[in-house]
């Protein structure tokens, strides 16, 4: 599913963002669920830009590998992530 504006994507679940890698996978991390990470804006910082690695495991008190944060990072299309809204 895309979405038709810039406001729409921190609303959008994270799970449905990240189908869009990995040959159509759905990307799920129960601890990020049970840790209430559920939404792109949960991902984001105050400047709606994604968190750095160790912020965002400090913020959710979630262990997390590089590769697994970059796996969702790497799933967000290009131009949301270059979209200054």
């Amino acid at each position: 599913m895309r979405p038709t504006s810039c406001e729409t994507i921190p609303k959008m679940g994270a799970s449905t963002n990240a189908q869009q890698v990995d040959h159509a996978k759905t990307i799920y991390y129960k601890t990020w669920v049970n840790k209430g990470i559920l939404k792109v804006r949960d991902l984001l910082d105050t400047y709606r830009q994604f968190l750095l690695l160790e912020n965002f495991k400090c913020k959710f008190r979630v262990r997390c590998t590089f590769l697994d944060y970059a796996s969702v990072f790497t799933a967000t299309p290009k131009d949301w992530k270059s979209d200054p809204w």
